[in-house]
């Protein structure tokens, strides 16, 4: 694993400044890149850009 990798997930929950919600994360999830590591904590944080905002959601390994 390492900075700049794709990753794919299905997000936890989606709010946005437009209140998106979207069913495309339940079908299939999205595809963005993991932006920071934590070994210290394990943990990582991946974004993706979906219909123009960027979502994050941190994960643990």
């Amino acid at each position: 694993m390492f900075v700049g990798e794709t990753y794919s997930w299905v997000p936890t929950s989606w709010e946005g400044s437009n209140g998106i919600v979207s069913a495309l994360g339940k079908k299939g999830g999205v595809h963005g890149r993991i932006v920071y590591i934590n070994e210290n904590h394990r943990y990582f944080t991946a974004e993706a850009n979906v219909g123009g905002v960027i979502i994050r959601e941190s994960f643990k390994f």
